[in-house]
């Protein structure tokens, strides 16, 4: 049964100190790194680099953190996977469920939604620290809780890309350098070009840019990366042996 399938990867999950460790400094990194671009316009304003009447909307402090603390998100999610396979204890797994589609999905049920919650409340404490920061100077824009929303959406895609880059490639060195070329590298490509990459689409959805194409298609983008890698990932966990 699926539910037991889950029940099981969620006792694995957090048996180790690793998980923690990893969602707890994606919280921190996207925090700090918000907090302190939000303290830099304040202090730019403050010296006389910027306009006296110059304003800053949160989520421009808070979406560059989110692009930021997503490896370490990544890293949660590929440690579900690649641990396993590093450790041999996948055989052990898939004496328990022999069945992989039901793993898989276990585990990405499991991952998935503990990274997505992770950043649904780390953005909404972000929102309110920049906020707090930038006090006065803080421009109207996208409500706290819709940014915090649209985060935790766009990290539970993005975990399911993550997810299928680790069954394919096994290897958590691996799949992390693949999340880094996934969800980051890509930006550096022609803009024209990087909006049609998760990492491009993820930003327009998560800061409701409409430049290229209205932000939800950005959701509808990075869908589709993700149902793509983690079908190509389903195909080699058939196929290869444990």
């Amino acid at each position: 049964m699926i539910v037991d399938a889950v029940r099981a990867e969620w006792g694995k999950t957090w048996s180790l100190r690793s998980p923690f460790l990893c969602l707890a400094g994606a919280s921190v990194l996207i925090c700090a790194t918000a907090w302190s671009l939000a303290n830099d316009f304040v202090y730019g304003l403050a010296r006389g680099d910027r306009g006296s009447g110059t304003t800053m909307e949160p989520i421009d402090a808070v979406a560059p953190a989110v692009q930021f603390g997503l490896l370490l998100l990544a890293a949660f999610v590929l440690l579900t996977v690649t641990s396993e396979y590093v450790s041999g204890s996948i055989r052990s797994t898939l004496l328990a469920e022999p069945r992989r589609w039901p793993m898989l999905a276990a585990k990405t049920a499991v991952s998935a939604f503990s990274a997505a919650l992770v950043a649904l409340v780390t953005v909404a404490v972000a929102g309110e620290l920049v906020q707090l920061v930038l006090g006065e100077h803080a421009a109207a824009g996208a409500s706290i809780p819709a940014t915090a929303a649209r985060a935790a959406l766009i990290v539970l895609v993005d975990a399911v890309i993550v997810v299928g880059l680790a069954v394919m490639v096994r290897h958590s060195v691996g799949a992390l350098a693949l999340s880094f070329v996934v969800f980051v590298a890509t930006l550096a490509l022609p803009s024209s070009v990087a909006v049609w990459s998760p990492a491009g689409a993820g930003s327009a959805f998560l800061t409701g840019d409409a430049t290229s194409y209205p932000a939800v298609v950005g959701l509808v983008i990075t869908a589709s990366w993700a149902v793509a890698i983690y079908a190509a990932g389903v195909i080699v966990l058939r196929r290869r042996d444990a």
